[in-house]
This record gives structure tokens, C-alpha cells and sequence, in this order.
């Protein structure tokens, strides 16, 4: 209860940032800064990231906080895609078409993708 007290008091003065949840948990500031730069790394190396990869880094809301993040990307049902590597699989379906082969779009891509995510291209 002391521990408690002393981290709302400081929070409460500004004093110590971070995210303050009732009683039961404190996340200090620079775990959401580096949270944010592992996101940013992950989606510019791999032009994807998964919902249910930050979600288990505790990000409450993944489509919003990568759309505000990242804008312009593509939200599809398990992931956020940037709009380079939707082109660049929309290309490859279009060659596909164009020469009645198949194109393997869950090889293609550094994540799972869901059926869903597959019929939205």
C-alpha cells in the first residue's frame, strides 16, 4: 500500500511519468517509448506488423495506434501492411492472372495471414 501511494503521489506531481491503472499497475513512460520504437523498426524493416504481436506487448488498441503511427498503411484483419508491400502483392496476383498461373501470397509475406486478409486483396 505504501509502494501505491508513493508512485500516486509522484505521478500525481508529475513527477514520474507513466500510466497510473487504479491500483494495480504502474507503466513507467519509457516502456511506451520503446514499445513504439520496436513497432516503428518491425514495420519499416518488414512492411507488416501483426495485431496480436502487440497485443501481447500490451498495446490496448493495435489498429488505432498503428494508424496513428503509420498512416496511410492498410489495416487487414490480423495485420497493418504498408501500401509498398500491398502494391507489390497486388502485383504479383496481376502477373498472375495475366499468364493463368496462381499466386502464393501467404508465402509471400513475413507474417500469417488470414483467409480474410487474403480476400481483401
Amino acid at each position: 500500500a505504501l509502494f501505491y501511494e508513493a508512485v500516486g503521489g509522484l505521478h500525481a506531481a508529475g513527477r514520474l511519468a507513466g500510466t497510473l491503472q487504479a491500483k494495480t499497475s504502474f507503466t513507467p513512460a519509457v516502456h511506451r517509448l520503446a514499445q513504439a520504437a520496436a513497432v516503428g523498426a518491425r514495420y519499416e524493416q518488414n512492411g507488416v506488423v501483426e495485431y496480436a504481436a502487440l497485443a501481447r506487448m500490451g498495446v490496448r488498441d493495435p489498429r488505432a495506434h498503428l494508424a496513428a503511427e503509420h498512416p496511410g498503411g492498410v489495416q487487414l484483419d490480423s495485420c497493418y501492411m504498408s501500401p509498398a508491400l500491398v502494391s507489390a502483392a497486388e502485383a504479383g496476383v496481376e502477373e498472375a492472372l495475366s499468364g493463368a498461373g496462381a499466386a502464393d501470397l501467404r508465402s509471400a509475406f513475413d507474417c500469417d495471414l488470414t483467409d480474410a486478409d487474403l480476400v481483401a486483396f
